[in-house]
């Protein structure tokens, strides 16, 4: 599975709401510092987390964006499908009835990869990651 820069950007922009989670709403400019890209990139993005159930905005000059619920409520599943849309996507095989035995075994392998995947993805949130994240670092006084 190749994750795309726009994904790993949003998932990146996600633990920071989630480091932020219970503050003011935070801005497109504060976005992109910490993120060392360009608002309009950011802005696009937003575009699609707002779209999901993820991410809430408000407006003013206090404005910004927030979680839309606790960070341990989640999961990276949801994150991911909400950045990337179906997490595997094979293309649909084209060919024979003689080629039917692989197209299956391409099914399979897709199937498993999914479903590991998903028991993965639906295990963490985002506060986990957050978490796992600072204490990386060295960070244990912040709080979530």
């Amino acid at each position: 599975m190749k994750v795309s820069s726009r994904t790993q950007l949003g998932l990146q922009i996600l633990c920071y709401l989630t480091l932020r989670y219970g503050g003011d709403p935070v801005q497109t400019s504060e976005l992109a510092a910490v993120t060392g890209t360009t608002e309009k990139y950011i802005g696009q993005i937003m575009l699609t987390l707002r779209a999901s159930p993820l991410v809430l905005s408000s407006r003013g000059a206090q404005g910004g964006y927030y979680l839309s619920r606790s960070p341990g409520e989640i999961s990276l599943l949801e994150a991911v499908q909400a950045l990337e849309g179906e997490i595997l996507e094979f293309e649909a095989p084209s060919g024979s009835q003689a080629q039917e035995v692989l197209d299956r075994a391409l099914e399979i392998i897709r199937n498993l990869l999914q479903t590991s995947l998903v028991k993965v993805l639906e295990s963490r949130t985002l506060e986990d990651l957050a978490r796992e994240s600072q204490h990386f670092l060295g960070f244990s006084d912040w709080v979530i």
